[in-house]
Parts: structure tokens; C-alpha cells; sequence
């Protein structure tokens, strides 16, 4: 005895994402990182993007003007280029680069010194609308999102304003 299983009908492909911009900013008592992250659904650090560090005390403009230049630089990949890129063993290449910039920079002994009190901000960046979230820090570089953080600027207002919310969003990290 045979099974008939009829044809699938031809679906249309899945639409694709919106057009979407990533950074992270990390925070020490030292240091302020502003990082262009790139990938698709799902991001990294992007080496090719602009990374910028700033001392802990620097200027909400040059803050602002950090992100805009992070954003402006992320990239929306595709297959199979998105594929590489996210490639585990290439991720933390350039994120261990990245850390010892870091320690470097902020004079940092080892990354457990670095990420003792560091704080992360997530930012996406979807319709010329800049959405930053707050996150806590569960240990080495593992962080989660804080529910309800989330707060969301123009990306064409002035750049101290916007250097302004992500100081606001930084001091809700934990």
C-alpha cells in the first residue's frame, strides 16, 4: 500500500527584514566603548565598522556623535557572507581584539578586571529611529536584556541629546 501525499502549494518567499542598523556601547568606570555590530537577525562586532573609545568623562555630543558613526557603518549581511561572519572561531577573534584595545585603553590587567564593572547598552537603529536597551551582566561576557529599558530617539536629534539617553540608559545597566 502506498501513501499519497499531495503537492505543497508554492509559497512566497519570507520577506526580508527591514532595513536595520546595530552598535553596542560598553561602559567602565574607566572607559566608554561605541562599537558597530553587523550581521542579520542576529549580530557581532564588526571590525570593518567604526569603533570608537572615549574616557568615562567625555562630552554626551562626542558620545552621540560616536553612535551615529557606529550606526552608519553596520552592516545588513547576507548569505553565505553572513555566514562567515558569524562564524564562531571568527566572532571571537575579533571580539578578543576588541577586549584587548579595552584593557589596553583602560589600563585593564586582564578581561576579568575589564568586565568586573562593565555595562552594556544594545542599540538598533530601524526606520531613522534609535532604540537603546539596557542589559545586565551575568558574568565574563554573557548579558541579558532588562525588560522594560528600552528607550527610543530620533536619530536626527541633536547628537548631545542623544549622547544624553544613552548616559540615561547606561546608568540603568547592572
Amino acid at each position: 500500500m502506498s501513501i499519497f501525499f499531495p503537492p505543497l502549494p508554492d509559497f512566497p518567499p519570507a520577506p526580508p527584514l527591514p532595513p536595520t542598523r546595530w552598535a553596542t556601547v560598553y561602559a567602565t568606570p574607566r572607559l566608554i566603548s561605541v562599537d558597530t555590530d553587523s550581521g542579520y537577525g542576529r549580530t557581532a562586532y564588526d571590525d570593518q565598522g567604526v569603533s570608537t573609545v572615549l574616557p568615562r568623562e567625555a562630552e554626551a555630543e562626542a558620545l552621540g556623535t560616536a553612535l551615529i558613526a557606529a550606526l552608519d557603518s553596520s552592516r545588513m549581511l547576507l548569505a553565505p557572507e553572513v555566514y562567515e561572519f558569524m562564524d564562531r572561531d571568527a566572532v571571537k577573534v575579533r571580539v578578543d581584539r576588541k577586549n584587548e584595545t579595552l584593557m589596553s585603553f583602560g589600563s585593564y590587567a586582564d578581561k576579568r578586571a575589564l568586565f568586573k564593572d562593565i555595562r552594556l547598552v544594545l542599540v538598533r537603529e530601524r526606520d531613522e529611529e534609535i532604540f537603546l536597551t539596557a542589559t545586565k551582566h551575568r558574568r565574563g561576557d554573557d548579558f541579558q536584556s532588562i525588560e522594560g529599558t528600552v528607550q527610543q530617539i530620533s536619530r536626527h536629534a541633536p547628537k548631545t541629546e542623544i549622547g544624553n539617553a544613552v548616559l540615561e540608559i547606561i546608568s540603568l545597566c547592572q
